[in-house]
């Protein structure tokens, strides 16, 4: 019998969300199958449906009742960021916007933008 590697907490999950994103469009539980296999990532139709039906409950996939296909609920965080930087392009006072969309922050959020912050000058690749 032979065991496949566990994957990572949430890793399929991910890929599943990242897959949406990038479709631009509804896909189909088994659309969504076929195309992490063509990436290299075979899974039981059961296992993708599971993933779906998980993400759908957390509120990050909707599923339409009449073509069953799903589609990611949220923007992809790459679009998010880049329409936030676009909006603050845009204002003759930064510092106000800034102070504004800082204090409508909850106290999570606040400290993953610290967190975000504190290693914003850090060099990913060491050098």
């Amino acid at each position: 019998m032979v065991v496949s590697p566990r994957r990572a907490h949430g890793s399929l999950e991910s890929s599943v969300l990242q897959l949406l994103w990038s479709q631009h469009a509804s896909r189909t539980g088994r659309q969504v199958r076929d195309a992490l296999a063509e990436d290299g990532d075979p899974l039981a139709a059961t296992t993708v449906l599971t993933v779906l039906a998980r993400l759908e409950k957390k509120g990050l996939v909707h599923r339409d009742p009449v073509t069953k296909a799903y589609r990611a609920a949220l923007a992809d965080p790459v679009e998010s960021a880049e329409s936030m930087a676009e909006v603050l392009g845009r204002s003759s006072d930064r510092t106000a916007v800034l102070q504004r969309f800082t204090g409508a922050l909850g106290a999570a959020d606040l400290h993953v933008l610290r967190v975000a912050l504190d290693g914003a000058g850090d060099d990913p690749a060491g050098a």
